[in-house]
């Protein structure tokens, strides 16, 4: 019996082409996707009404799947359209904190709609779930604080961009968000002794963000500065970009096992484990899988799935 199908459907990852990625890891869909939809047009609508003129896709994939359906299937269905509204609203956070093309007037106009978006956001999340909330709002304040700190940082190796990249792309927000997904709230020992478990996890998530964002970044950005592990790679290796691709992608390869590893061992040694933690665990495998098959196709990083921005601003 299939303990989650209540809020999700299993889907085939085989039927994808994943360049290799992926592997024994099972996917899964949300069955109420069109909450995670109108959660991204509401954030999208704010943005403009707030905020200004819409320039980015955020977490919007009409075929593969909403992120938010995704990366977060066994979120309960009360708690979808809200995280799917506050991812919206981080991606187009992120793309702004990127930016350096912004005029001084429109910078001001963006602040201020920036904070009342983002208070609205936490203001919800704590009327919501208190506890959960409290480390959302810390880790999203992690991943700004990285962003805006550390993105002219010269990295000489994939390991020091790690550390750095695991914050920044947001991967501990998005696990808060996914415990405020599921009702869950960790200890601090259970915290601390699930940090060395799931740490291949973030560094999978990070590298494949870089892995299929790579070429709609690469148009936007010189590679001589472009903040990307495979620039990176090609900077201090001196390569090409397919082969700085290739290693990449067995990096993440290397991570997504170490990661199934890890968990294997964890179970071991802690004997019977519970319900709790064997369903955190299985959350954090989907987001692998989950954002590996959106980032197949979202029209984020993909011109050629891109069909109007208009499209994912307002429910058609």
């Amino acid at each position: 019996m299939d303990p989650y199908s209540e809020t999700s459907d299993l889907v085939d990852i085989s039927r994808f082409d994943t360049h290799g990625l992926g592997a024994n890891y099972k996917l899964r869909r949300h069955k109420f996707e069109h909450l995670a939809d109108t959660g991204c047009h509401k954030a999208r609508s704010d943005w403009v009404k707030y905020i200004g003129p819409l320039t980015e896709f955020g977490g919007c994939n009409h075929i593969n799947g909403n992120f938010s359906a995704v990366v977060l299937p066994l979120c309960r269905p009360d708690r979808l359209e809200l995280i799917a509204y506050v991812l919206e609203f981080a991606f187009l956070h992120d793309s702004v904190l990127e930016s350096e093309n912004t005029s001084p007037e429109s910078e001001v106009q963006a602040e201020a709609g920036l904070r009342l978006l983002y208070e609205r956001c936490i203001s919800r999340l704590l009327q919501t779930d208190e506890v959960c909330a409290k480390k959302i709002a810390k880790t999203w304040k992690d991943a700004i604080n990285t962003t805006t700190k550390d993105k002219n940082v010269d990295f000489q190796s994939i390991e020091d961009y790690l550390e750095f990249r695991m914050i920044d792309t947001g991967a501990p927000f998005v696990e808060a968000l996914m415990l405020f997904g599921l009702g869950m709230s960790l200890s601090p020992q259970e915290d601390d002794a699930l940090g060395h478990v799931i740490r291949p996890c973030f560094a999978a998530l990070a590298l494949t963000n870089d892995y299929f964002s790579f070429d709609r970044e690469m148009e936007e950005v010189d590679t001589s500065t472009l903040i990307n592990s495979v620039a990176i790679v090609m900077r201090i290796q001196n390569l090409d970009i397919p082969t700085a691709k290739t290693i990449i992608n067995e990096t993440i390869q290397k991570y997504e096992r170490e990661f199934l590893r890890r968990i294997d061992e964890y179970k071991q040694h802690k004997g019977p484990i519970s319900n709790k933690i064997e369903q955190y665990m299985e959350a954090m495998t989907y987001q692998i899988s989950g954002n590996l098959v959106w980032s197949l196709n979202c029209p984020r990083y993909n011109p050629d799935y891109r069909y109007g921005l208009e499209a994912c601003q307002h429910e058609g």
